[in-house]
């Protein structure tokens, strides 16, 4: 009897990032959306725990992508930026994807933070959360300035590259991760409803609850059972429908003719929308 060969699992992706911060929120709903996704997804949920650092670096070896997930507690954790290095090394052998995740800071807070030779505080002048922790980080390892020096390495080098930010994207900045992931893992994107589709979908909607739910639940209340409600409603889904999908293409469209345009961009939401206002009241 032929034995039937396993599957091979699928590139794995590992995520970087502070776990006491983000495990529990961020983190747990990524994962989940990206497993959804059938992507096969790998996170430290021990955060070491006495384990060695050498089989996380095992994990980052054995994965195609690594989502940086950079977040205002994200230096206290000397393990995040160890990864960080590691990741940042295989990246340079083009042995691994790294997309860097700004979640609740910018890029430019990133950058502040090893960039020692300019200012490293905000417009008003207050000092940013990320740059005063890695300050605490590198103070506590004084003594050993080649290690200070591969971390900011690997931030300088992660944060030019093209990056996710929840500023830019919002509630819906799980799902734009999921889409990336799997365009650079070659799997098929998961296709978007169509308008019709969609019409559809709310046209059905709006007569069954006329006919079947209205009568039991508001049996005075003529209006359900009007044309007014019957097409109305599937118009009205129909219209945010397509706002929505203006609204998630617009910025992305942008931001993806910048990055085209310009070697040195600075992933900035402030000024990338004040550079889309620009370009659209000119």
């Amino acid at each position: 009897m032929a034995v039937k060969k396993a599957k091979p699992r699928p590139p794995q992706v590992f995520i970087n990032f502070r776990g006491e911060e983000l495990r529990d929120n961020f983190v747990n709903q990524l994962v989940r959306a990206l497993r959804e996704a059938e992507v096969n997804v790998f996170i430290d949920v021990h955060e070491l725990k006495g384990r060695k650092l050498r089989t996380l670096y095992t994990r980052i070896d054995n994965s195609k992508i690594a989502l940086a997930v950079f977040s205002k507690r994200y230096c206290e954790s000397e393990w995040c930026l160890n990864e960080l290095v590691k990741m940042n090394e295989a990246m340079n052998e083009g042995k691994l994807v790294v997309i860097p995740i700004f979640y609740n800071v910018t890029a430019s807070d990133v950058k502040r933070a090893y960039k020692l030779d300019k200012e490293e505080t905000d417009f008003n002048g207050q000092e940013k959360e990320f740059t005063t922790l890695f300050k605490k980080m590198k103070l506590k390892h004084a003594n050993d300035q080649k290690m200070i020096n591969t971390w900011e390495l690997a931030l300088k080098s992660v944060t030019e590259r093209i990056g996710l930010s929840t500023e830019v994207y919002g509630k819906s900045l799980v799902k734009t991760i999921v889409v990336e992931v799997r365009r650079h893992l070659g799997m098929s994107p998961e296709k978007p409803r169509s308008d019709v589709n969609v019409a559809f979908m709310s046209l059905w909607a709006s007569t069954v609850f006329s006919f079947i739910i209205a009568p039991l639940l508001f049996p005075e209340v003529e209006f359900f059972r009007t044309g007014k409600w019957v097409l109305g409603f599937p118009l009205l889904v129909l219209a945010w429908h397509s706002l929505d999908k203006l609204y998630k293409k617009t910025p992305q469209v942008y931001i993806s003719q910048l990055t085209h345009s310009t070697n040195n961009v600075v992933w900035d939401t402030k000024e990338t929308i004040l550079a889309w206002k620009r370009h659209h009241t000119a």
